[in-house]
């Protein structure tokens, strides 16, 4: 029994070793991440050119991703969305069933991703957020699953915690970066020079990464003084030229006051101009009249006159 158990023992403890180089080799024959880095403010192409030249990195690679609420015939469940570029090396993935996308509405899903309800080839799945709302980083609304990939980004059933209330991310689905709509990338993927020759499970691994970590971390503190200089210019740009269109505005309405104003004073011009015509117009009407009734009288006075003067004659 106790030389059982102690084969049993030695078996075990070398396992231990075999199953970490196995994973290692899975994990590099994948290019795996040394480093995903996020930031609050979002990420630009002075950031990645930045990157690019920390020492010890070897590949920089942004993408984009947004967690969402997606609904199935089979229920619903919080999941990631990672964009996808086929130009990418880091985070390779196996397509083991169906196909890659081929439009903005199109995604491929993990094996058997959760237990409860794994995505398959062929279903439909709506995207939104918890209150019902569309996302802004992603606007698509419906998807088609295509195709099933294995990745050592996600080797256990437990993934990450959302954005969306710290809750767990049951799965995750990859889409076409096209689809998003982000002027600012949303996380930047690193794979360090030497971190491949290195056992990602030894202790010489944590420090050499720990190393390149610091360094990164340092650039972190010069980007995020340019970044928040740039947003403050950007929010001064902003504002000027939202002050100098509420002073065109104000120009333009003061024109159009000043232009309205006068086509009134020259309309109530006219008006009185046209009064005074009418009022000038009554008085020769009155004045004609009472001269025809004048010539009228005289007639009439000489008709009388003459008709005296036959009378008289005949008499």
């Amino acid at each position: 029994i106790v030389s059982i158990g102690v084969a049993f023992f030695i078996g075990v403890s070398a396992s231990a070793p075999m199953m970490a180089a196995s994973v290692d080799s899975y994990d590099d024959s994948y290019d795996l991440k040394d480093f995903t880095i996020y930031s609050n403010y979002g990420f630009q192409e002075d950031d990645i050119e930045a990157l690019k030249k920390v020492d010890s990195v070897h590949t920089v690679e942004p993408a984009y991703f947004v967690d969402e609420i997606a609904t199935d015939e089979k229920g619903t469940q919080l999941v990631r969305i990672h964009s996808y570029d086929s130009t990418h090396t880091i985070n390779r993935f196996k397509l083991v069933e169906g196909r890659m996308p081929e439009n903005d509405h199109e995604v491929i899903a993990e094996r058997n991703g959760n237990i409860k309800s794994g995505f398959e080839v062929g279903d439909t799945v709506k995207l939104s957020l918890p209150d019902g709302s569309r996302s802004g980083v992603l606007p698509v609304q419906e998807v088609t699953v295509v195709g099933v990939i294995d990745t050592p980004l996600y080797l256990n059933m437990s993934k990450e915690t959302s954005t969306l209330d710290n809750l767990p991310i049951n799965s995750y689905l990859y889409i076409p970066s096209t689809a998003f709509d982000s002027s600012n990338y949303l996380e930047v993927n690193i794979l360090t020079d030497d971190g491949k020759g290195l056992s990602s499970f030894s202790d010489s691994y944590e420090t050499y990464i720990a190393n390149v970590k610091k360094k990164i971390e340092e650039l972190a503190k010069t980007q995020e003084k340019v970044t928040a200089l740039k947003i403050k210019e950007d929010a001064m740009h902003e504002y000027n030229d939202g002050m100098q269109k509420y002073i065109d505005g104000t120009k333009q309405y003061q024109g159009t006051l000043d232009a309205y104003q006068k086509e009134i004073a020259d309309a109530q011009q006219k008006l009185s101009d046209s009064r005074a015509s009418v009022s000038a117009g009554e008085v020769e009407i009155a004045n004609a009249k009472e001269n025809l009734n004048n010539a009228q009288s005289t007639l009439n006075t000489e008709k009388v006159n003459r008709q005296t003067e036959i009378d008289n004659q005949q008499a």
